[in-house]
């Protein structure tokens, strides 16, 4: 009968195939042996129970270990349990190559203890080991000191992860493109700051360079492709400015490479990118001050112009006029005397006309100017101001009509809007000839109200009309007898009106017309400045 001890059989099979495995051992032993002395690896057998069969002399090189003293140790002994975790998934993975009848070393890369307790990194490489019978009897490995290599890796590692973080701490993104003989482009490098100014992952652009072309302003992408194409073919420093679209946002790059050819007709070109938006818009800021110096500067000259001239000027008729007078009176002679008091009486008017101005401007320019604004009646306004100017426009035959509904209400200023229709009606008078008409209008579209001075005068010149409202530009023009203005007027009035929110503007033919149209509002809006 069968029992459930061994048969006799059974046992002797199994010693046989010990002893087979024990001379396949010896053989292996003995094949390798020769080898594994004269190399400078070392070379190691371990049993199905990782129990070390030989290792070679050379491991007193690498752990300073006799061959004897090495194979006394325990596998699991001669490296930190991190390494040895290593080393098992390896073994484990050359079981499951056998099986498979794929005999490919599996290596890994672990640390192993010298004699005197320091760690070394070493390069396993280890496969099944198998008898004549085809079965595994164990395995078969080297072990290489990769120190040195280690330490180059870390110290390479370190280098790197300075580089990059100095590139993080740098303004500029770097980037590395290859221009290839045959024309195609890629990246070869892009730094994280790149990414950063160009709203582009590091992925995308070392998968395709164009999707950088799609983030450029269209208006400035031509210029950047016949630059980048031009710099390419004569292998010249590459240099643009120019508009980048991100996330609806508008910014200003400026992109710099250098570059370096080679045999083959390949280039690499070396670059920096860095946003200059902030750089833009104090450039922008600095020209709209040297604008604003220059418009001063137009200020201060006219300003002075007009106290040494233009204010002179009346005050010298008056008292030459005065003296003229004084001395006809004295001698009874009355002749031509309300003539001269005429004159005095328009000198004056133009003096007091000169001096409102100038007082009006420099209140301006100060920001002393009270802004009050307030509903009411334009047509009250306009009759005011037209009871003003009544006796001037009569002594040249000039009737000034109103078209104005008394329905219409503005939200705004009364004294800045009166100064307004002050200069308009006076300029109007003084370049309309004897018998002329001027006429005052005014129309309401929604919220809108706008109006409008017109003579049929000597018109403006068309070069003039542009120049009207501007400082730098302004000059006076004598009118139809001659009167004398100082060009001041209508740059108050442009002043004035833009403080509401609205718009002043002329039209003219000459020798025919002119006509100054300014908008108001009825209700107070977002657009009133000031």
């Amino acid at each position: 009968m069968h029992n459930q001890e061994k048969t006799k059989e059974e046992l002797l099979l199994e010693l046989e195939e010990l002893k087979l495995t024990h001379n396949a051992l010896k053989e292996s032993e003995s094949r390798y042996r020769m080898l594994a002395e004269n190399s400078s690896d070392v070379i190691w057998i371990l049993d199905n129970n990782f129990r070390f069969t030989y290792i070679s002399h050379a491991i007193y090189q690498l752990r300073g270990l006799t061959s004897d003293e090495a194979m006394s140790e325990a596998i699991q002994e001669t490296m930190p349990a991190h390494s040895y975790e290593i080393f098992r998934k390896a073994i484990l993975k050359v079981d499951e190559n056998e099986q498979a009848n794929n005999f490919v070393p599996v290596q890994a890369e672990i640390e192993q203890f010298q004699k005197d307790g320091s760690l070394k990194w070493v390069e396993v490489s280890v496969r099944a080991l198998g008898n004549n019978l085809g079965k595994k009897i164990g395995y078969i490995g080297s072990s290489r000191d990769i120190t040195k290599r280690k330490m180059a890796e870390k110290a390479m590692l370190k280098s790197m992860n300075r580089f990059d973080s100095l590139l993080a701490r740098v303004p500029v993104g770097i980037y590395v493109v290859w221009i290839r003989a045959d024309g195609s482009m890629d990246f070869d490098y892009v730094s994280d700051r790149w990414c950063d100014i160009h709203q582009v992952t590091r992925e995308e652009a070392l998968a395709d360079i164009s999707q950088v072309h799609k983030f450029i302003h269209k208006d400035d992408l031509e210029g950047f492709i016949q630059r980048n194409e031009k710099a390419a073919k004569e292998l010249k420093r590459f240099v643009w400015e120019g508009r980048f679209i991100n996330h609806d946002e508008v910014r200003w790059v400026r992109l710099e490479s250098i570059p370096v050819s080679f045999d083959n007709g390949d280039s690499q070109w070396f670059g920096a990118t860095q946003d200059i938006t902030r750089r833009k818009e104090v450039e922008k800021a600095l020209l709209k001050s040297e604008i604003k110096l220059r418009e001063l500067n137009a200020q201060k000259d006219k300003f002075f112009s007009i106290i040494a001239h233009d204010l002179r000027n009346p005050f010298s008729a008056i008292m030459g006029l005065s003296d003229l007078l004084l001395s006809q009176v004295s001698q009874k002679d009355y002749n031509d005397v309300d003539e001269y008091a005429a004159l005095i009486k328009q000198s004056s008017h133009q003096a007091m006309d000169l001096l409102k101005n100038l007082l009006d401007w420099s209140r301006a320019q100060t920001g002393r100017m009270d802004f009050n604004p307030e509903h009411f009646e334009l047509v009250d306004l306009i009759e005011e101001n037209k009871k003003f100017f009544e006796v001037i426009a009569n002594q040249k035959n000039i009737s000034i009509k109103t078209i104005v509904p008394t329905s219409i209400i503005v939200f705004a200023d009364k004294q800045m809007v009166s100064t307004v229709f002050r200069n308009l009606i006076s300029n109007a008078i003084k370049f309309t000839r004897q018998g002329g008409e001027i006429k005052i209008s005014a129309e309401k579209d929604a919220d809108e109200i706008l109006i409008s001075v017109s003579d049929n005068g000597i018109g403006i010149p068309t070069n003039r009309l542009e120049k009207l409202f501007r400082i730098d530009e302004s000059s006076s023009t004598y009118g139809t007898e001659n009167e004398k203005g100082t060009g001041l007027g209508l740059i108050l009035c442009k002043e004035f009106i833009e403080t509401h929110g609205g718009k002043i503007w002329a039209e003219s033919e000459e020798q025919k017309s002119s006509t100054f149209y300014f908008t108001l509002f009825s209700n107070e809006k977002d657009k009133v400045l000031a």
